[in-house]
């Protein structure tokens, strides 16, 4: 079935409006108030009653905006002035076939349509193309092709779609190498992070990265708040086999001191400098928790209270490199208390009662 089916052809042969063609044979769903007012400005166009850009324009908008057809293509030059639309319809159905290994909902995870989706003939074919490329490079499938079937009710305006998965094989993880990690062996990174699982199976790139990010968020809890963590992977065609390198910059550990924040709660100030989740990136949670800080000191009576750090940077005598980091409160003056609120020209009700 040939679904380019709405093709709207005003030629202008030396600027003078020749012929319209329109062919709504098609469509899909119940468009019949669109097609009547699209055709009419069109007929507008065609009689040179009306602006014919102008008026072809609205007809087009209208059209496109009802929900039901989408621009493929537009022409406009001196001798024609076309459109040519598609018709759109609803994902009401995805069925999966030949997914294993692997699961269908990691298919669909993979797969950006879903039922209620409003998609054309194009976009379904777009999507099916990346969805072969995403097969390979976050699951590891080798040469994977994506068969879709596509069944329209042209009544509903729906569409039910089919897709067959087929491979030529699936790489496997031969080895996890680690690197850079001085502070922390190989062997307790994988098993913190259980990458240790991984060695012999498939390659699922989201699992991958939620342990990669759990290897960084223990770094983090362990003071080094600004290691990075990277990761790639090599494949080996002949052998069917991929080698995971992860790459670990862990930065310098933290030692705070805490001695000199009073007024504040030491406690206070140490659980505000939970570097755990997110870290200290370009000294981002430091500056913003010293921000909330600030406000607290303030809040506290102390106006033109600041809290400030100061640092530096050595290598322990074991060649871990430290970040030392002094946090520094000074109220400026003493604190700022109210005494008295006086009310003038208050005639109709009392002092007491403003203060409630």
């Amino acid at each position: 079935m040939n679904l380019n089916v709405v093709k709207v052809l005003l030629c202008l042969p030396v600027f003078v409006l020749g012929q319209l063609r329109i062919d709504f044979d098609e469509a899909v769903g119940d468009t019949t108030f669109y097609r009547t007012v699209a055709e009419d400005f069109f007929r507008r166009a065609a009689a040179a009653e009306a602006d014919v850009a102008d008026s072809y324009a609205k007809g087009v908008s209208f059209l496109e905006r009802s929900g039901f057809y989408e621009i493929i293509d537009t022409v406009r030059s001196t001798e024609e002035f076309s459109v040519l639309l598609t018709p759109t319809f609803v994902l009401s159905e995805i069925q999966i076939r030949g997914a294993a290994p692997l699961f269908e909902s990691d298919i669909h995870s993979a797969f950006s349509l879903s039922v209620g989706d409003r998609v054309t003939a194009e976009s379904i074919q777009e999507e099916v193309e990346s969805l072969e490329e995403d097969l390979e490079d976050r699951f590891g499938l080798i040469s994977p092709r994506v068969e879709s079937r596509i069944v329209y009710d042209m009544n509903e305006g729906t569409a039910d779609l089919e897709l067959r998965i087929s491979r030529e094989g699936i790489y496997r993880i031969e080895d996890i190498r680690i690197a850079g990690n001085g502070r922390f062996t190989d062997r307790r990174l994988r098993t913190v992070s259980g990458l240790w699982r991984d060695r012999g199976g498939h390659l699922f790139v989201e699992e991958i990265e939620q342990k990669i990010r759990s290897i960084q968020e223990y770094y983090y809890s362990r003071q080094y708040p600004e290691a990075q963590v990277e990761w790639e992977y090599d494949f080996d065609e002949e052998a069917q086999q991929i080698i995971l390198n992860i790459t670990v910059d862990e930065g310098p550990r933290y030692d705070i001191d805490y001695s000199d924040v009073a007024p504040l709660r030491r406690r206070r100030v140490r659980t505000a400098l939970d570097f755990s989740n997110q870290g200290n990136r370009n000294d981002f949670t430091l500056n913003r928790v010293l921000f909330n800080l600030r406000r607290e000191l303030r809040s506290m009576g102390y106006q033109y209270g600041t809290v400030d750090f100061e640092d530096s940077l050595y290598t322990s005598s074991r060649g871990d490199s430290i970040r030392e980091i002094s946090l520094r409160v000074d109220t400026v003056e003493a604190r700022t208390r109210l005494e008295l609120i006086h009310f003038e020209g208050n005639e109709y009700f009392s002092e007491r009662a403003l203060k409630k």
